[in-house]
């Protein structure tokens, strides 16, 4: 049996960060979690919501806490890129797009942190920079500079990996079968048989958290599938150059519904892809069964006719590309911050899980509050626990 000072189960985006961030101050860490299946069709899991080319990223948000996240997370790009020797962001610039009068720009307004610029044009001026759009004139983009743009969420993770194996922690290419409170901590066995021993335990393995054998507690979260569509576009197609990623409306009276994308950037498979997605929920998925079930049937055909329709608002001359959808998952949470603690009555085992979406621009730092966490015993009595306090399910 192996021992560390903690073992991190769950090598996604949280996963990887509270490893890098506990390596980093001087913890003997383990990072456990496998690579991406080759053929998620078939593969039994686990499933993991990084598997993906793209994802917006910004500090621009309603919650004044995911901003500062995503501000704090921003800041550290380029010294973990450095460290790992592994790109994954490019700083191309994020919009906000909505009819004037919309609710969701004066919330945009109004949260907007301190010191962050936002350039305000219309429709028309969209249409000059990006031609590829076709907004009508009185619409309102609200445009928030560089570093806000786009992340790889693949070399993200991937460098996040790297980059804590660099600082001393030990990366485990295994699934986690079980996690078993023992006298002086937690024991997790791995699916090739072994076992690692560790003082602290942290969960950051999304809805897989709802597997009895990894927690003896349920959290009260709530895993949804979502369908994502990509759009092929030629690589001479210059329509599309300057673009930034985007999050827009239609709807001047539900800030809450939109759909986001960010640029064609490459794919596996070869060529550009732009992708998009709905801001509303999606399937409700009954935990890690129905998470392998939706991977496997390849998430939602309605879903992806209304994220289609949706995106050609914004950019009609889509409509006759090659398109494609793609299953992905998220956690949420009805406080609509993750849940960061640890579980009760067994204080070796904590839990950093529900990002509701916001894992991607904002994961270093919800990794590095998870990392504190699970190191400080007196975190859970301070002020930075209570807005990430964990419910559980009786």
């Amino acid at each position: 049996m192996t021992a560390f000072d903690v073992v991190v189960v769950g090598a996604g985006m949280i996963g990887s960060s509270a490893a890098l961030s506990l390596a980093e101050r001087g913890a003997s860490v383990a990072l456990v979690g496998p690579d991406e299946p080759a053929d998620k069709q078939t593969a039994e899991g686990p499933f993991a919501s990084h598997y993906d080319e793209g994802r917006i990223t910004r500090i621009l948000d309603p919650d004044p806490l995911w901003a500062a996240w995503a501000e704090e997370s921003i800041a550290r790009y380029a010294e973990i890129e450095a460290q790992s020797g592994i790109s994954f962001h490019t700083g191309c610039g994020s919009i906000r797009v909505a009819p004037a009068g919309a609710d969701s720009l004066a919330a945009a307004r109004a949260t907007a942190p301190q010191g962050l610029v936002l350039e305000e044009i219309d429709g028309a001026e969209l249409r000059r920079r990006c031609p590829a759009t076709g907004l009508p004139d009185d619409f309102v983009v609200l445009w928030e500079p560089g570093p806000a743009g786009h992340v790889n969420p693949r070399r993200m993770v991937a460098a996040l990996r790297t980059a804590a194996e660099r600082s001393g922690a030990a990366l485990v290419r295994q699934t986690t079968v079980s996690i078993s409170a023992s006298g002086d901590g937690a024991t997790v066995t791995l699916s090739g048989g072994e076992t690692l021993h560790a003082g602290r335990v942290l969960v950051a393995v999304g809805p897989h958290a709802l597997n009895p054998q990894l927690l003896p507690v349920r959290p009260d979260l709530k895993p949804y599938g979502r369908t994502v569509v990509q759009f092929e576009v030629a690589a001479d197609d210059t329509a599309f150059a300057g673009l930034p990623s985007f999050i827009a409306s239609f709807d001047t009276t539900d800030p809450n519904y939109s759909f986001y994308g960010v640029p064609p950037v490459p794919y596996p498979g070869g060529g550009l892809w732009l992708k998009s997605g709905l801001g509303g929920l999606g399937d409700l998925l009954d935990g890690p069964d129905g998470v392998r079930d939706w991977f496997h049937n390849g998430g939602s055909a309605a879903e992806a006719e209304a994220v289609r329709t949706a995106t050609l608002n914004l950019f009609p001359g889509l409509k006759d590309a090659r398109w494609r959808t793609e299953p992905c998952a998220l956690v949420e949470t009805d406080t609509d911050r993750p849940f960061i603690g640890r579980v009760p009555g067994t204080p070796a085992i904590g839990i950093a899980l529900g990002c509701n979406g916001y894992a991607a621009k904002s994961c270093i730092a919800v990794g590095r509050v998870a990392a504190d966490m699970i190191r400080e015993d007196s975190w859970e009595t301070g002020m930075d626990a209570e807005p990430v306090r964990p419910r559980w399910r009786a």
